[in-house]
């Protein structure tokens, strides 16, 4: 954190931040708990512990961020790593309760929200067709495998719904084998 604070709280935000798996979510994290952090500061409010965190200081940091320059989509997803922080602290062990829990979070408006479309079948073969030319024309066996790999990503995209950045950020570890206990 850019901001000072206690040794042990650093310590609990720097494991948080660890178990992100991408670097634009560790990223993001950071920058949003430095925004409360230094929120609160900016109001006086010294927290050395996650227990210091109250649902009144919640309640406050939703309606400042609500009412400030930002969107409300962007308030309620800043919001929501607040929360996603106090419920780690709370799986961990650090605190007792999770003092943000009961807050409801506002809704987002439909026309701030993003809106996806699914690809339809036809359009899938066309790209899955796509990519198995691809691995077809290769030549040299690294051109061959990346182009495996590409076929093998948009064949995990389209029937599990993975994102990309979850796409990217699998390991080998991660593969679990039919009948591998």
């Amino acid at each position: 954190l850019k901001i000072q604070q206690s040794p042990r709280l650093h310590e609990i935000v720097g494991e948080f931040i660890k178990s992100k798996r991408a670097a634009g979510t560790k990223k993001a994290s950071l920058l949003d708990l430095e925004k409360f952090f230094t929120w609160c500061q900016s109001c006086g409010i010294a927290i050395s512990d996650p227990m210091d965190i109250s649902h009144d200081m919640g309640m406050d940091y939703l309606e400042w961020l609500s009412k400030g320059q930002f969107k409300k989509s962007y308030a309620v997803r800043t919001f929501r790593l607040l929360m996603n922080f106090m419920s780690y602290c709370l799986k961990r062990g650090y605190i007792t309760h999770n003092s943000l829990v009961a807050i409801s979070l506002p809704k987002v408006p439909q026309e701030h929200s993003i809106k996806t479309e699914a690809i339809d079948p036809m359009e899938l073969n066309q790209i899955l067709a796509i990519a198995k030319a691809d691995i077809e024309k290769k030549s040299a066996k690294e051109r061959r495998m990346a182009a495996h790999r590409n076929f093998i990503g948009f064949y995990l995209m389209a029937v599990s719904g993975m994102r990309v950045g979850s796409l990217l950020s699998l390991r080998v570890s991660d593969i679990h084998r039919v009948g591998d206990e």
